[in-house]
């Protein structure tokens, strides 16, 4: 019996591959018309489906390990939970489990132990970290990874949003309204989303010819004790401006800012280096960058899957942003 591969099948029934490959497994939802018409089109033209079998061989754990900070609760931030969320659902579907191992800049050890342990066909990181101990050991031990985020390094599998490009637009948008005294408040800088966003910030500046004033910004600010410190000597200094480097630190600004019976944006503007559901509840609206989050996950376990599946992956994969200005800074 000729072996035919399921994109065939599904391309000559005009169904999608993950249809076809649902109906074939007997795992997820189906119509009983659709595995009906597969049934008949392969004993019509005397085929075997060939899809489980090659699965099966590269399929050793059904897991993938996906990697989220273990400082300060990053794992609870909705970025991480939109992408967590995002690659559970894009994997679901072809029947693999998902393993979570919390790591730091100098601690992988979770990480380790399931790779040891041979736990997991592959990985994805949700955050690269600067010394990138986490790549280095992945590649070491030649475990199939993709990073969410950007990595000088063209061996590495990487899918990102362009979060130089995007804070340095909105940040040039307020400059260009005329805001000069600008506080920007900064998450992890061993991050290397907060390097890229805060290169963005500074471009900005060089390329609407101004300087910027080193003391207006502040790293490491993700503790709600010292964000409500910092906001409230900028208060008192009278700056115009806090851009935040992501919706946590933004959401603990707008609250303190909320308990002194500060007003947005007639005492003082905000804006977001990102944007989330928790960040759109509050009011006024907040402008901000605004990503496809769920895109980022699911573009992210594709190129995972490809990769297991032996299949040609995109190295390295940017995608878009918008830049949206909202009541907060009028």
């Amino acid at each position: 019996m000729e072996k035919t591969r399921i994109k065939e099948i599904a391309s000559a029934l005009e169904i999608s591959p993950t249809t076809a490959s649902r109906a074939l497994s007997g795992k997820g939802r189906v119509s009983e018309d659709t595995k009906r018409r597969i049934r008949e089109y392969i004993i019509a033209n005397g085929i075997e489906p060939n899809i489980r079998r090659r699965e099966s061989a590269i399929k050793k754990t059904g897991n993938i390990l996906v990697t989220v900070p273990q400082e300060h609760d990053f794992a609870l931030l909705p970025f991480f939970n939109e992408t967590i969320s995002s690659i559970y659902d894009y994997f679901s579907v072809y029947d693999y489990q998902i393993l979570y191992a919390k790591t730091k800049e100098d601690d992988i050890s979770a990480l380790k132990k399931v790779v040891e342990q041979h736990k997991a066909d592959g990985v994805i990181l949700t955050r690269i970290f600067s010394n990138a101990q986490d790549i280095k050991y992945l590649k070491e031990k030649k475990v199939p990874f993709v990073a969410i985020g950007s990595y000088d390094d063209h061996s590495v599998y990487q899918v990102d949003v362009d979060q130089q490009a995007g804070c340095r637009d909105l940040t040039s948008v307020l400059l260009r309204m005329g805001i000069r005294d600008i506080a920007l408040f900064c998450a992890d800088m061993t991050h290397m989303v907060t390097k890229g966003r805060m290169k963005g910030f500074l471009q900005a500046y060089e390329e609407n010819g101004l300087d910027f004033n080193p003391s207006m910004v502040f790293d490491h600010v993700e503790n709600p004790f010292v964000v409500e410190r910092i906001t409230e000597d900028m208060l008192k200094r009278g700056a115009e401006c806090i851009i935040c480097m992501d919706d946590n630190i933004c959401i603990s600004v707008l609250n303190i800012l909320r308990k002194n019976g500060v007003q947005v944006p007639k005492d003082i503007k905000i804006a977001s280096f990102y944007n989330s559901q928790v960040l759109n509840a509050y009011y006024p609206p907040i402008s901000c960058v605004d990503f496809n989050i769920k895109e980022l996950g699911a573009v992210a376990s594709k190129t995972l899957l490809d990769m297991l599946l032996g299949k040609e992956a995109v190295q390295k994969r940017t995608l878009g942003y918008n830049v949206i200005l909202k009541e907060s800074t009028k």
